[in-house]
């Protein structure tokens, strides 16, 4: 998962420095939901695995 939380903080980085230099972050967002999908392709099969782990909405795990 390093690599793919790496290339989401890369992306969010690009789209605030876009943000900052007034330029379009569109390719930042684009990136985004690129790396999104990725890690949402990853962590499907995990939480598919383990139903019982998952906390019920409201839950407090703490």
């Amino acid at each position: 998962l390093a690599p793919l939380v790496a290339d989401a903080q890369e992306a969010i980085a690009v789209g605030q420095a876009a943000l900052i230099a007034n330029d379009s972050p569109l390719e930042a967002l684009d990136h985004l939901r690129t790396v999104q999908a990725r890690l949402r392709a990853t962590l499907e099969p995990l939480r598919e695995a383990t139903p019982a782990s998952r906390p019920t909405p409201g839950e407090d795990r703490s």
